[in-house]
């Protein structure tokens, strides 16, 4: 078998020359075929190509480029014509990507997912050092267009930023061009993830139906960290106290942008738990290490599973269906059905959530349960059990305190104030409080003497008998002479605020009927705003003091 050929890479003779390329290939004739010597032996070539740059990592890739290129039956020409041009962003991101997966960074296949779906179509064709500022702003702005929410549009930015930067940095390109533009603002309407209660998790846990795995995937991220699902596929047997099953570590995650490795946490294994764990290890014949929750199967059964892209969430709702966990009720539809050519037809019965049925399907507020809704209701539960945020972030596993905060939802016990936030009030408050509205627009009367509505005024409005007190509205006149004519026809007058007055009677049995109409026409007045005819009519019981 044949060497693969590599090529030598020739370095530069003086600093104005660029490094060359001694690249061995087939001797073509006139037809693209291999020319044979006497003996049936391909004829071969070793020859020279400029690769037309100084940079030894450049000159590296430009000369595997041209390998590739003849090895594919290029012509020598356009062979190196193409391995000196400028790299397409395409062929960049290729190498970037690679280079990040020999680095064991997990994010490289939803990073090229995003590459390949929306990056590539705009900047594929184009070089990097062409890329400008306006093209990654077409690009977003592409995204945007097709419906993608902000943080699929902060993925796509990182991507481009990481690629360009690395390139940046190698002295590829002059300048990042993504380092101008920032994510566009989407207006978005936040929806919350249901999480089940403590009933329906138990509901959940304990019907015979539910396969073993799902109830123990269940059991220990609701109760033991909140685990994730990525947690639990890399779970192993040797991260737990396999004598007493007290104590277990959670598999080590990343920390911030700088990815540095955190150390595992240590957390104690809630009691109820601990028996079914023994029981799960005892069943895979007591490994000393190995997968807790493996690949079930396939080729790969009993290893693990992969850390991305494995997810419980259907699984988690077939099992809540065959539990019988609703919120609203089902529906139920029978057919007939042959399981087997030797059985005869049975009755089947297929039960569908209803679809306003928020475990199932996204309402106008709420998106339906999935695998990850086990981690909120673990730090849901902490909050409401009073549990502070130090101690709480730490049997999470957060770092941040707003994204902890983000996973405690709003429930009934938490909008519920405590009564020892309540100050102590006297039993008698109510009887104490004045009744009837008091606006800035309106007349509000005190309680005390015989209720006599006027016609004029609707019951609707607040208002009570004028004859006991009166408030004037903010636009009344505020003159000496106003207060100098109501305290002639017994009225106390104080101000309950630089715009408004309290008028009180003080005795009320020796005002006259002329004196009461008046006043009540003062009430209608001011529930009006009409302040010169609260102006006329205090000057009209002035008229009639004298």
């Amino acid at each position: 078998m044949a060497r693969e050929r590599t090529g030598t890479l020739v370095p530069p003779r003086s600093k104005r020359d660029n490094f060359v390329a001694r690249v061995t290939r087939d001797l073509l004739d006139a037809d693209g075929a291999p020319v044979r010597d006497a003996s049936g032996r391909k004829r071969t070539v070793r020859e020279l190509y400029d690769l037309g740059t100084r940079d030894p990592a450049q000159a590296e890739r430009r000369k595997a480029k041209l390998v590739r290129d003849l090895a594919a039956g290029k012509a020598p020409s356009v062979a190196a014509r193409s391995a000196g041009a400028p790299d397409t962003v395409s062929e960049y991101a290729e190498r970037h990507f690679a280079a990040r997966e020999a680095r064991r960074v997990s994010m490289v296949p939803t990073e090229r997912g995003n590459f390949v779906n929306h990056i590539a179509p705009v900047l594929g064709p184009r070089t990097m050092a062409s890329v400008t500022s306006s093209d990654v702003r077409a690009v977003l702005e592409r995204a945007m267009t097709a419906g993608l929410r902000r943080n699929t549009l902060k993925s796509i930015h990182g991507v481009m930023h990481r690629m360009f930067d690395e390139a940046w940095r190698a002295e590829l390109i002059s300048e990042n061009p993504v380092a101008r533009v920032r994510v566009p603002d989407v207006e978005e309407e936040t929806k919350v993830r249901v999480i089940l209660t403590d009933e329906e998790f138990v509901k959940l846990v304990m019907h015979p139906g539910t396969d073993d795995e799902l109830r123990m995937l269940a059991l220990v991220a609701r109760t033991v960290g909140g685990m994730r699902a990525s947690d639990l596929n890399r779970w192993d047997w040797s991260m737990l106290d396999r004598v007493h099953f007290e104590t277990c570590f959670i598999p080590k995650g990343r920390k911030g942008k700088r990815k540095v490795n955190r150390p595992p946490r240590e957390l104690e294994i809630p009691e109820p738990v601990r028996p079914i764990l023994r029981a799960r290890w005892e069943a895979a014949g007591k490994p000393e290490s190995g997968p807790v929750f493996p690949t079930e199967k396939g080729k790969r059964a009993g290893e693990f599973r992969t850390v991305r892209g494995a997810s419980f969430a259907k699984r988690l709702r077939r099992g809540l269906i065959r539990a019988g966990v609703f919120r609203m009720p089902p529906t139920v539809e029978h057919t007939e059905a042959r399981f087997s050519k030797s059985t005869a037809t049975r009755t089947r019965s297929v039960v569908t959530p209803h679809p306003r049925d928020p475990l199932y399907h996204e309402t106008a507020t709420t998106m339906p349960v999935d695998f990850h809704s086990f981690r909120r209701a673990f730090n849901t539960a902490l909050a409401e059990a009073g549990v502070n945020v130090q101690q709480a972030m730490h049997l999470s596993g957060h770092t941040d305190p707003n994204v902890h905060m983000r996973y405690v939802q709003s429930t009934g016990a938490m909008r519920r104030a405590p009564a020892s936030a309540i100050p102590a009030l006297p039993p008698g408050l109510h009887e104490a409080c004045p009744q009837g509205l008091e606006t800035s627009q309106s007349a509000t009367i005190d309680s005390g003497a015989d209720p006599q509505v006027p016609d004029s005024i609707e019951p609707s409005t607040g208002l009570e008998p004028v004859t006991c007190g009166l408030r004037i509205a903010r636009n009344a006149p505020q003159t000496p002479c106003f207060e100098a004519d109501c305290e002639s026809q017994a009225l106390s007058v104080r101000h309950v605020d630089p715009h408004s007055y309290r008028l009180t009677v003080e005795q009320s049995s020796q005002v006259s009927q002329e004196r009461q109409a008046i006043l009540r026409a003062i009430g209608v007045a001011a529930s009006a705003g009409d302040a010169a005819t609260v102006a006329l009519l205090a000057g009209e019981l002035a008229r009639l003091a004298r």
